[in-house]
């Protein structure tokens, strides 16, 4: 447990997946997560012979061409899947699964006709394995420009892009020995990194670094390099998930008096600094074109501060009254969370100086912001307003944590999210809570089933700070977070859907019709959000 970082609980899950066995109290969902665990394993060995065959052949000189040694490709095991959208399936059949089975592990897709296809068709398969080396899903790279380039597998009970680091199995123990780990977008990018020696690099695999990321990484270390292409850089975006996922584990966020939402470090203070890439190269064609320029540029990362400070420029207009008030804006609320004061006053310079205003101007400036800022009126408190994070990245977040503060606090609110599909929830400790509080009658039956690590998430939820509402408003709020939660994962539905779509040139009617239902589900709970909007 010590060695690998895992609390008890991750620590049998993986004993259990190396003996092939399971320990829960959930027997049956920890029989059904093993079967698809080994499900993934047989597709995994299947990839990797068919890269060997004769029909892999594509595949063999894509990654030649790549530059990628075939030490490289036994470490991580990189594959190839079949072109006529049958042969993973059959091999699975043929070893006694089910084509349903193949479903579930999110390796295949099935027709409204009921026929079955293999969702990766003639790609690069890449396994992506978690922070303990179970094997959660697969990402796959073609070789036919006329497709996306990249497809994941979709959200199953194993696998969920935003918790999982790809490559953090082999690099954890080089991190803990570097002391630092270097975090990239792509596979190709940290294979690339490892066979030239860059063994402490892992990817995000294209998702803006959540929580659940950052968590997982912060557990072996407290430095850390982020390496963004020039594009990445100047986006706003960019700037408000760095903030947001970094900050979010290490600092308490309290609400002052005038509204204005502060950040307190807590523990030792997590170092991340910013590698800007040349233009047009992404780490893995800059490793295999020069290792030294790599090396240099992440050795001369800029602090996290500092990389906000000297790519201001690029995401608002310095010049503009209105541009400086937004920078003034965003940037003072990273400032607001040094502690030490002469520092939170140096950077205060800076930024003045960076504006081209007095520091009594800018001090102004801020004040006005913070007093300008509504007030709560709980008569008219909506979902916008009690739930709102200080970044939309942690929106969904938030939502989660006040639904089931909600109803935990109030168990009479249970009714209103009784029809609704668990699978919303993104957290897995807070999806399995919901699950079983809707089972149980009291508290006390509900903390007696669970084990350790749920029950302090619901000490903490059973804690968690609740607006100030009366009944009717208690009970539109958590309309208001269901319906949020809702678009968010049909949000996502949409977009694997969409994916799947674009790989394949012709799909059977019915599927058609799913995406039609999906959108329609859209619409109707957009209508919902902007009428409550409307009566506001």
């Amino acid at each position: 447990m010590k060695a690998e970082k895992l609390d008890f609980t991750e620590a049998m899950k993986v004993l259990g997946i190396r003996a092939g066995i399971t320990t829960s109290k959930k027997t049956t969902d920890r029989q059904m997560n093993a079967s698809l665990y080994q499900t993934n394993e047989l597709a995994n060995t299947y990839f990797q012979n068919l890269l060997g065959a004769p029909e892999g052949m594509s595949g063999r000189i894509y990654l030649q061409n790549r530059g990628f040694s075939s030490e490289a490709i036994s470490k991580f095991e990189i594959g190839f899947s079949p072109a006529n959208g049958q042969g993973l399936l059959q091999h699975l059949v043929s070893n006694g699964l089910s084509e349903t089975d193949a479903v579930k592990a999110g390796l295949a897709i099935q027709y409204s006709d009921g026929n079955f296809r293999d969702l990766f068709s003639a790609r690069i398969m890449f396994p992506i394995r978690d922070h303990t080396s179970a094997l959660s899903g697969f990402g796959g790279r073609t070789l036919d420009t006329t497709q996306p380039k990249y497809l994941n597998s979709p959200r199953t009970e194993l696998f969920d892009k935003s918790h999982i680091l790809y490559g953090l199995d082999k690099a954890s123990e080089f991190i803990k020995q570097s002391k630092e780990a270097i975090v990239v977008e792509g596979y190709t990018d940290v294979i690339a990194a490892h066979q030239h020696g860059f063994n402490n690099v892992v990817a995000s695999m294209g998702t803006a670094l959540t929580k659940y990321q950052v968590k997982r990484l912060t557990a072996i270390s407290r430095n850390f390099v982020l390496a963004l292409d020039p594009d990445a850089a100047g986006q706003m975006a960019t700037f408000r998930s760095l903030v947001d996922s970094w900050r979010q584990l290490e600092v308490t966020q309290t609400r002052s008096k005038s509204g204005f939402t502060l950040y307190h470090r807590e523990g030792s203070e997590i170092n991340l600094r910013i590698a800007i890439l040349p233009q047009d190269k992404d780490p893995d064609t800059l490793i295999r074109e020069s290792a030294e320029e790599w090396e240099r540029i992440v050795t001369n990362a800029e602090s996290l501060i500092d990389y906000m400070f000297s790519s201001a420029g690029t995401r608002w207009d310095l010049k503009s009254p209105e541009g400086k008030r937004q920078a003034a804006q965003e940037l003072n609320h990273v400032l607001s969370s040094i502690n030490e004061p002469f520092e939170q006053e140096q950077y205060r310079r800076r930024l003045a100086k960076l504006l081209e205003v007095p520091l009594p101007t800018l001090e102004a400036s801020l004040g006005r912001l913070i007093t300008n800022r509504p007030t709560r009126q709980p008569s008219r408190i909506s979902q916008n307003e009690a739930m709102r994070s200080p970044f939309e990245a942690a929106e969904k977040n938030v939502l989660e944590e006040h639904l089931l503060g909600f109803i935990i606090q109030w168990p009479e609110l249970r009714t209103f999210v009784a029809s609704m599909e668990p699978t919303v929830i993104n957290n897995p400790e807070d999806r399995y809570l919901l699950t079983a509080w809707l089972k149980c009658d009291t508290i006390g039956s509900l903390e007696s089933s669970l084990d350790d690590n749920v029950l302090r998430r619901l000490k903490y939820l059973s804690s968690l700070q609740m607006p100030a509402l009366d009944t009717s408003q208690r009970e539109q709020a958590i309309k208001d977070c269901r319906r949020r939660l809702e678009i968010n994962f049909l949000k996502s539905i949409k977009a694997e859907e969409e994916e799947i779509l674009l790989q394949n040139s012709s799909v059977p009617e019915g599927f058609e019709k799913r995406v039609t239902e999906t959108n329609e589900k859209l619409k109707r709970l957009f209508l919902e959000e902007s009428t409550k909007a409307a009566e506001q």
